[in-house]
């Protein structure tokens, strides 16, 4: 594999990491959205409330995983630079 077909690679996996955020923000979104439906609904209740938790959890671990591919798009543009120059 030469230089070129690296770089494009690398693109096309940077595209595919785009497309993943945006639906792991999305999701994040409607965890939390849910969350605050569940409250909403269920007052007070100790399984509402941790329902609710568990939702916030999720949308946490979702967060998480967009910071992970944050710093592998990171790494990819500094590989690229590092291989081109």
């Amino acid at each position: 594999m030469n230089i070129q077909d690296l770089q494009v690679k690398i693109y096309q996996l940077k595209q595919f990491c785009e497309q993943t955020k945006e639906q792991l923000l999305m999701g994040e979104k409607n965890l939390q959205d849910l969350s605050k439906t569940i409250i909403y609904q269920t007052g007070p209740s100790r399984t509402g409330q941790e329902a609710a938790q568990i939702s916030n959890r999720a949308a946490k671990q979702l967060r998480d995983t967009v910071q992970s591919i944050l710093t592998l798009e990171m790494e990819l543009n500094a590989y690229i630079k590092q291989i081109t120059s």
